[in-house]
């Protein structure tokens, strides 16, 4: 009984499109709720005279995961568009 193990080659982009937005959305959703476990932490105290402010390391974080998300999604397109360059559909 090989329920799972069937793939069909036309579903195969579909399949592909769907891992990536999943994945996309698996790390979206974890950064969103490690920032938001961090932000009552950082902005709850007064701020110190310390080499780096919780604030700033909060802001790199965001900023963190903004770029690593954006990276994800231009390597994504960049592979989608050699697929569709290459003449047998396979990079």
């Amino acid at each position: 009984m090989q329920i799972f193990d069937r793939i069909d080659p036309l579903a195969l982009e579909t399949r592909e499109r769907q891992l990536w937005l999943l994945a996309l959305s698996i790390l979206f959703l974890f950064a969103v709720g490690m920032a938001l476990l961090i932000y009552p932490a950082v902005f709850s105290r007064p701020i110190a005279l310390i080499v780096a402010s919780p604030r700033q390391i909060f802001f790199g974080f965001c900023a963190m995961v903004i770029l690593v998300i954006s990276y994800f999604v231009d390597r994504l397109i960049l592979l989608r568009r050699l697929r569709n360059k290459s003449p047998q559909g396979y990079v």
